[in-house]
C-alpha cells in the first residue's frame, strides 16, 4: 500500500505540490480569520472598557434592538440596548449606601467631525463617540492636554488624535454633522 502511494505520488509530483500548497492556504487562511475576529473582539472590548466610565450601570431588564436611531443613553453594546429608566430614579439611586455620584450619560455613536476646509475628518477605526461630561459629572477617562470640558452649547472637547487630524487647536470654530444634522 505504501508502495503504491510513493509510485503515485512520484508519478504525479505537481498534483502532490499543488494539493500541500492548497491545504497550508485553506489552513492559513482559517487560522488568520480567527486571529483577525479575535483582534477585533479584543479592540472593541478595550474601546468599550475605556469608554465605560462608572463602576455600575442600572438599565432595565427588556432587550431591544436600536437600529433606526445612533442616539442612546447609557452603556453601548453594538445595536442592542436595554429599556430605558426614568430618570427620576436618578434621586432614588442617589440615595443607596455607598453611591457617591449618579450620572445618567448621553452617548450619541456616529457623529462626523469636519475639519477648517468642512471635510469629514476619519477620527478612529470606531465609530465617533461622542459623551456628554462635564466638570460637575467628569468622565474619568478624560485627560485634558489643553483646554477644559465644554461650558458652552456650542463647545466640544476633542481627543488628542481627533484635534490633530482635524487640524483644530483649543479656542478653534468646527462643525459636527449628528444624525445627518449639522450643527455649528
Amino acid at each position: 500500500m505504501i508502495r503504491i502511494g510513493l509510485r503515485d505520488a512520484k508519478a504525479h509530483f505537481h498534483r502532490l505540490v499543488m494539493s500541500i500548497i492548497a491545504i497550508a492556504l485553506g489552513v492559513s487562511f482559517v487560522v488568520g480569520s480567527f486571529c483577525f475576529r479575535s483582534m477585533l473582539n479584543d479592540q472593541v472590548t478595550q474601546l468599550m472598557g475605556t469608554n465605560s466610565d462608572h463602576d455600575v450601570y442600572v438599565r432595565g431588564t427588556t432587550e431591544e434592538q436600536n437600529d433606526s436611531s445612533f442616539a442612546t443613553s447609557g452603556p453601548i453594546s453594538s445595536g442592542t440596548s436595554y429599556n430605558k429608566i426614568d430618570t427620576s430614579l436618578v434621586t432614588q439611586i442617589e440615595q443607596v449606601k455607598g453611591i457617591d455620584n449618579v450620572s445618567p450619560p448621553e452617548r450619541t455613536i456616529g457623529a462626523t467631525l469636519l475639519d477648517h476646509d468642512g471635510n469629514a475628518v476619519v477620527t478612529t477605526g470606531a465609530p465617533t463617540l461622542m459623551i456628554s461630561a462635564s466638570s460637575e459629572h467628569p468622565w474619568r477617562a478624560a485627560n485634558f492636554i489643553a483646554g477644559t470640558y465644554a461650558t458652552g452649547e456650542h463647545e466640544i472637547a476633542l481627543s488628542q488624535d481627533a484635534a490633530k487630524k482635524a487640524g483644530l487647536q483649543v479656542g478653534d470654530t468646527t462643525r459636527l454633522i449628528v444624525n445627518g444634522e449639522p450643527h455649528p
